[in-house]
């Protein structure tokens, strides 16, 4: 394959169109391309590799974990580039798991990777934990830190600081793996001692902030309006309709393969990408009639082996960080449901099927086998909002 920049930009360019991408992203990349090629004629290189690549998105800052739409676009499209020049193809998404580290980190993470093989944790724990250490990393190299040996506790309060926004228990959650690659980072590869010591005691309730609840009432009408006014509505009311009627988590949902349906016996059976437990749920005729609808008039033909595919080329599943936040929100501003204090995400929609099972009188048991839950007392968070079984237990305040 040449490796000459303008042609593999006017080959890139080509694929595209072949394989129907948008005009409008066509000429995007294009724009993006032509950004790349300026910073080639600057630095004096006419052919493309993984140094130089990684150079320019460095200097770009298109190496951070975090990046605005249209610069994520840019860094797509000189990774398509590179690819092409390697392997004559490229793939139809990067996500952070695909993005490489800088030169200076990729010892210290692949090190961490093998030291993780080596214990006995779950694989998705240990891939959890391996992209969280990309993060941290990821941001120390935007912070100008290229030697773990002079990362400083200020660093690391820095990186802590970039999470502005991040749930409490997301939030403790990260500063747990933290403390435990800080270790790493210490014993392994000669790091501040100072830097083991951080975060003695980290503090985290995860009853502080209550599960986001809508009534059925509320739930219906997000339904009523799944989809209404957007580019692919049918796929909007069928991923509404399996999280509102069924509990699925979105990743479940994003996952959910055509194999694990069994259309005559209206079933459901697949294993949560969070717990790893095995679950079946009863399809009921609503979200059934629903993904038929789906399968039948609006999804695309693709090879893939997923439910939900993207509407638009390549045509391949959705990656791992969507939630489909934007479908469940579309329908809280069309249904004009008031979400005051709450959180409007599609996981609300599993909270308020668990409440309205509750309410109904459905023993905890089945409860958690609905949803999947690998503990009881996961479950038993719900019983805060059932405000008539609650009254049953409560004290006679004397006169």
């Amino acid at each position: 394959m040449d490796t000459d920049v303008h042609t593999l930009a006017d080959r890139l360019v080509q694929l595209l169109e072949d394989r129907g991408y948008s005009r409008s992203s066509v000429a995007a990349h294009r724009r993006c391309l032509r950004r790349f090629e300026e910073y080639c004629a600057q630095v004096g290189a006419s052919t493309v590799d993984r140094r130089l690549v990684a150079d320019y998105l460095r200097d770009r800052r298109l190496d951070e974990v975090v990046l605005p739409g249209s610069a994520r676009l840019c860094r797509t499209a000189v990774l398509r580039m590179v690819d092409l020049a390697e392997r004559g193809s490229f793939p139809g998404a990067y996500h952070l798991e695909r993005i490489e580290l800088p030169d200076c980190f990729v010892d210290v993470h692949a090190a961490y990777a093998g030291l993780l093989a080596c214990e006995p944790i779950k694989p998705r724990t240990a891939e959890a934990k391996l992209i969280r250490l990309k993060k941290f990393l990821c941001f120390l190299a935007g912070d100008g830190v290229r030697d773990v040996r002079s990362l400083t506790v200020g660093g690391v309060y820095r990186y802590l600081s970039s999470l502005a926004g991040v749930a409490p228990s997301t939030r403790a959650g990260i500063m747990f793996a933290l403390r435990e690659q800080l270790g790493y980072l210490v014993d392994r590869w000669g790091a501040d001692r100072a830097l083991a010591g951080l975060f003695p005691v980290i503090l985290v309730d995860k009853d502080a902030v209550l599960p986001s609840v809508y009534t059925g009432e509320e739930v219906a009408r997000l339904v009523a309006v799944a989809g209404r006014g957007r580019r692919s509505p049918l796929r909007d009311r069928a991923v509404v309709l399996l999280a509102a009627l069924l509990g699925m988590r979105a990743g479940d949902i994003r996952s959910l393969r055509l194999d694990q349906i069994d259309w005559r016996l209206g079933r459901v059976s697949f294993t949560q990408r969070k717990t790893g437990a095995a679950v079946s749920l009863p399809l009921v005729d609503e979200a059934k009639f629903a993904l038929l609808d789906y399968l039948a008039n609006e999804r695309p033909a693709s090879g893939a082996p997923e439910v939900f595919v993207l509407p638009r080329a390549p045509f391949t599943a959705y990656g791992a960080g969507n939630s489909f936040h934007y479908v469940i929100r579309a329908c809280f501003d069309a249904a004009g449901v008031e979400t005051a204090g709450k959180h409007r995400g599609l996981h609300s929609m599993r909270h308020s099927a668990a409440v309205g099972m509750l309410s109904a009188g459905v023993p905890y048991p089945v409860i958690s086998g609905v949803l999947g839950h690998a503990s009881p007392e996961t479950t038993m968070r719900y019983l805060r909002f059932d405000v008539a079984q609650l009254r049953r237990l409560s004290l006679e305040v004397p006169a």
